[in-house]
């Protein structure tokens, strides 16, 4: 596969007492700006050439994709216990207990309303022996699959990274073609969690007083 050409850029921002430096290492360059507290800002920031895209990283304050996944999902369940916001979440329980529903209401002979209208909205299918929950009456190439709370995290930051860190109403628009329980409270949660939104944000609203810089130093 050819080498794409790559441009590199560090943007500096000056803050007393702080250092801060670039470092480049299997294939890619880092920006690393430590300031003087208990915590450190590491960005890496690539701009692909050539027909690419440009790929964005961050680890903020030490917190991983772990944590942010683990505190993302403890957020969507106490919302949902709450009822403060609609999030149609379903635990792996809930979701066990749907496709025994709905595999007993396709097995049933008279109906009930509740077995009528569980059919309306959902159906099972069988995927390698694994049985999936998807919405009711889609085509085979139009299935949208209903989701487990601890799926939803890496399937809305896939999707994310899908629209190029886009906003809300394009995520929904992505995550709407396969699946069936992403709200837009969800993403809105997840998009207040994207270090790499908020560092854009930052670097638009500070581009005035940004600077080139691409040697260690001290402030």
């Amino acid at each position: 596969m050819p080498t794409r050409n790559r441009v590199f850029e560090e943007f500096h921002v000056s803050i007393p007492g702080s250092r801060s430096g670039q470092t480049q290492a299997a294939g890619w360059w880092g920006i690393i700006l430590f300031v003087p507290t208990a915590h450190s800002l590491i960005i890496r920031v690539t701009y692909t050439l050539v027909g690419g895209t440009m790929e964005e990283d961050s680890v903020s304050g030490g917190h991983s994709q772990k944590e942010w996944r683990e505190r993302f999902m403890t957020t969507v369940l106490q919302s949902e216990n709450e009822k403060s916001t609609h999030f149609n979440v379903l635990t792996k329980d809930k979701y066990q207990q749907l496709i025994n529903e709905v595999e007993t209401a396709a097995n049933t002979d008279k109906k009930t309303p509740l077995q009528q209208r569980c059919l309306k909205r959902f159906g099972v299918i069988d995927i390698g022996g694994v049985k999936k929950l998807v919405a009711a009456g889609e085509r085979n190439e139009d299935i949208k699959y209903y989701l487990t709370v601890d799926e939803l995290y890496d399937v809305i930051d896939a999707a994310h990274g899908a629209v190029g860190h886009g906003g809300r109403d394009r995520m929904l628009a992505e995550t709407s073609k396969k699946y069936a329980n992403i709200t837009k409270e969800e993403i809105q949660l997840y998009l207040s969690m994207c270090q790499v939104c908020h560092m854009k944000k930052k670097k638009k609203e500070t581009r005035s007083g940004l600077k080139t810089n691409f040697t260690f130093g001290n402030e």
